[in-house]
């Protein structure tokens, strides 16, 4: 962990020293005996939930844990008839052991704020249901942190917060490839038991290099779930297509004649039942196809991603990052689109739309405004770059709509102020 961010704990150890175990919370705020116990005790168990979802239960388990406690004696005390101030009393207890939760645990948050967002985006890809013995286990470790960052030792948090936070990333990664890309895997594995790589090599490398192309945009944002789905949903046909194709091939057919054969079965077959693409929509698939995977091979997943979408080709143009309010083009994404022009240049185009986004800070209309800007921008960045006339590229804005990431943190909001280009891919008809 840097110095700096050890540096960021210390700020909260002095804070974090008043919270020292005590038999009673402090500042209880009592409830007037006028108060009906059972109204009183549903709204503080309301409380305790709102606390548990907002995952007072780990990042302050000591405090949450005797707010649980306390609201129990109460309930217990109803039931077996103890007087109105004992049970009042109780419940106040309770929610002032809630307040010190909420206290304690943004302590620990604003000291380990990553590691609090991990877990929040594990949980969000299902990592309780895919891994729950795994989940389990790092939070039984955050809970102790936890638990020492209550009493004021922030050591520990320091010590092992990043390595926590890269366990929960972890899982959702491996949770989101189980949610979108399980079954393209298997089949491509069931392939390779199947020696499709002696029988059927091409087939059996495009959808090797469709899934790589999936683990690496999860890898580089799992929460980018519109491309992965896409993306996936792509790789999964295709290795379905492998399986069949490496049956064909091991009983004696050659790769060629399979493919070719089955392009025209396909055709044909479209055609037979009245459902089948025309030949130019056949043409404007394959060529969007094509384009996708020059592109890719041109930029890197950490500067674009790239997948299609209704027959054009949408780049996610990831490197070309915008600061709030600006629409001033920098020299890291001068450099990224001069990359996406040269390639642009060599598949060719015949038309492109530049979409512009913003975070949701501001009004609708200003993130509108701002969003067209810098989508100008690039359009006259690549104009005069020379590989594309201003008839052939048009600029819109979409304000704050589509977010892509989280608009509550600052890393979220700096990934929804991006440009998006969705090309329309030359067709060839034969």
């Amino acid at each position: 962990m840097s110095h700096s961010f050890k540096l960021k704990f210390g700020l909260f150890v002095s804070m974090a020293m008043l919270a020292a175990c005590a038999s009673k919370p402090p500042n209880v705020q009592a409830i007037p005996d006028t108060a009906d116990s059972t109204a009183e005790i549903n709204a503080t168990q309301k409380m305790l939930d709102d606390a548990k979802a907002d995952n007072l239960d780990i990042i302050s388990p000591k405090n949450f844990e005797r707010a649980s406690k306390k609201l129990g004696e109460a309930r217990e005390y109803m039931v077996r008839g103890k007087s109105k101030e004992k049970i009042l009393e109780d419940v106040a207890e309770s929610r002032a052991w809630i307040e010190e939760a909420k206290t304690r645990g943004n302590i620990s948050r604003a000291a380990a704020k990553d590691l609090s967002d991990a877990r929040s985006g594990a949980i969000r890809a299902n990592a309780p249901t895919f891994f729950p013995k795994d989940f389990a286990k790092i939070d039984e470790e955050t809970k102790d942190l936890a638990a020492d960052a209550e009493k004021g030792n922030l050591a520990k948090l320091s010590k092992r917060g990043d390595e926590i936070t890269n366990k929960y990333r972890s899982l959702e990664r491996e949770s989101v490839e189980k949610t979108y890309l399980s079954e393209a895997q298997i089949n491509l594995q069931a392939a390779k038991k199947d020696n499709a790589e002696k029988f059927s090599p091409k087939t059996y490398g495009v959808v090797q290099s469709k899934v790589q192309y999936v683990e690496a945009l999860i890898k580089e944002n799992p929460r980018n779930t519109q491309a992965i789905a896409t993306a996936a949903a792509d790789a999964t046909d295709h290795s379905k297509f492998l399986l069949a194709v490496n049956q064909k091939t091991k009983a004696g057919n050659t790769e060629d004649l399979v493919l070719q054969s089955e392009k025209q079965r396909r055709l044909i077959g479209g055609m037979a039942v009245g459902m089948a693409a025309t030949e130019v929509e056949l043409a404007q698939k394959n060529a969007a196809l094509k384009t996708a995977e020059e592109l890719r091979k041109s930029l890197k997943p950490s500067e674009a991603e790239v997948f299609v979408e209704n027959n054009s080709v949408k780049v996610r143009l990831k490197g070309v990052q915008f600061g709030s309010n600006s629409a001033t083009i920098n020299k890291k994404s001068a450099s990224l689109l001069e990359k996406v022009d040269h390639a642009l240049g060599v598949v060719g185009a015949n038309a492109i739309t530049v979409e512009g986004y913003t975070d949701s800070v501001g009004s609708p209309e200003a993130n509108r405004e701002i969003s067209e800007k810098r989508a100008e921008a690039v359009q006259n960045y690549m104009v005069n770059k020379g590989n594309l006339s201003s008839n052939q590229i048009k600029a819109v804005g979409r304000g704050e709509d589509n977010p892509i990431s989280d608009n509550t943190t600052a890393h979220g909001r700096a990934q929804n102020r991006r440009i998006d280009l969705v090309i329309e891919p030359k067709v060839n008809v034969e």
